[in-house]
């Protein structure tokens, strides 16, 4: 009898601990161990059964397609989410190869007459590329269009009103992530390289260069921060990005391979703008003597007469030399591309250089640059000891969240 009450006794308390710690415990035995394992933090956005059931009925029959509304919770849409994000990564990673369409061609090995070219084939192979990754942004705005979503107003008990109204989500959509998503859709790249550029008449290539590298960059920040948020609802519906530990990690890493990706391609289009200011310089300080035209240093240019003539007795591929002990001018951390010849070199060659390069620095903090008194070479030093520092440690702290969860 006593033994009977004492086993009793245990299983109540047993009940009773794992009812007011664990009370999902028994619920969630069938679900992985990162599901499991996971806090439900969105609690409060839980959708009123009535509106669901409103959105069924609404998509049910001949429904256009121009009239039909996402469930924002709905497996479609998560699937398209992660299509999306994959899409996004892929364009991220298209951007910076325009970097590389200029390079130094090296007319005459003896004498080390060079001029500026661009590269045609991969212009057009990266134009090809980023017009399909585009479609994917365009796609993702007409979407977006037909996602309802809960009224933060109605959040209340732990419910809120999911809005089916079609006019309402385009109306709060045209005035919250519109205008972002459209600038991230615009094909600025496509538009530099076949219009903006060859309407400027300037014969300053570094201005060109600068302008260039400018409107490229600023879309690219603007598509890395699209990605925070849509990697957010990918997370709040599925509770991880990937669907094993794994494959978290090789995000993560793959995330921290896109940032080696395009400060390589910023050091190589710097170290060509750091090549053209030599020429640009000695070209100046001969013009006196040598009829020196600035425009010279494009291949484009290279048939004429005067170039011809100038080319005869110019010095400035002499003085710009840097292969030269010691070099007349200083190129700064830009001396290693140089010296390699990394900017005169086929694609293949240059490009996993550049990589190689920027992966050195962002995982040793910039420590073994040497920089030269150039203002916009310095700002590029610190921006890497900056960025890699933080990189570093998301990856770490990630990666170990990931490990932990996989565990659970």
């Amino acid at each position: 009898m006593f033994g009977s009450r004492v086993q009793d006794g245990v299983e109540m308390q047993q009940r009773r601990t794992t009812n007011r710690i664990f009370p999902d415990e028994r619920q969630d035995q069938s679900k992985m161990p990162f599901q499991a394992g996971r806090v439900d933090r969105f609690a409060a956005n839980r959708i009123d059964p009535k509106t669901l059931e409103k959105l069924k009925l609404m998509n049910e029959g001949n429904v256009p397609w121009h009239s039909r509304i996402l469930d924002p919770r709905s497996s479609v849409l998560l699937t398209w989410n992660r299509v999306y994000l994959v899409a996004c990564l892929f364009a991220l990673f298209i951007d910076p190869f325009f970097y590389y369409l200029p390079f130094v061609r090296v007319m005459d090995q003896s004498t080390g007459v060079s001029c500026v070219a661009e590269d045609q084939r991969l212009r057009n192979t990266m134009t090809v590329l980023r017009t399909l990754a585009d479609l994917f942004y365009v796609l993702n705005i007409a979407i977006k269009f037909h996602t309802a979503y809960v009224d933060p107003k109605s959040r209340v008990l732990g419910k809120g009103e999911l809005i089916v109204d079609l006019k309402k989500i385009q109306r709060r959509y045209v005035t919250s992530d519109l205008c972002i998503d459209i600038l991230a859709a615009i094909p600025l790249p496509q538009v530099t390289v076949w219009l903006i550029m060859p309407g400027i008449k300037r014969s300053d290539y570094n201005i060109q260069n600068t302008t260039y590298a400018l409107i490229i960059l600023v879309q690219y920040v603007l598509r890395m921060y699209l990605v925070v948020p849509l990697s957010n609802q990918i997370i709040k519906a599925a509770g991880v990005v990937a669907k094993s530990a794994w494959g978290g990690a090789a995000y993560n890493l793959l995330l921290y391979m896109l940032a080696s990706h395009i400060t390589g391609a910023i050091y190589y289009l710097l170290s060509i703008e750091r090549q053209i200011t030599c020429w640009n310089q000695q070209c100046l300080a001969e013009s006196s003597n040598a009829s020196c035209n600035i425009g010279f240093i494009s291949c484009e240019n290279t048939g004429s007469r005067s170039y011809l003539e100038w080319q005869s007795k110019t010095q400035i591929f002499n003085n710009c030399d840097a292969t030269a002990d010691p070099p007349k001018f200083n190129y700064g951390m830009f001396s290693s591309a140089l010296t390699k010849g990394a900017v005169s070199t086929s694609f293949q060659e240059k490009y996993f250089y550049c990589l190689w390069w920027g992966l050195l620095q962002l995982s040793s903090s910039g420590n073994p640059l040497q920089t030269s008194a150039f203002i916009v070479e310095n700002i590029f030093a610190i921006a890497i000891g900056a960025i890699s520092l933080i990189l570093f440690a998301q990856l770490i702290g990630k990666m170990q969240v990931i490990l932990r969860n996989s565990l659970l």
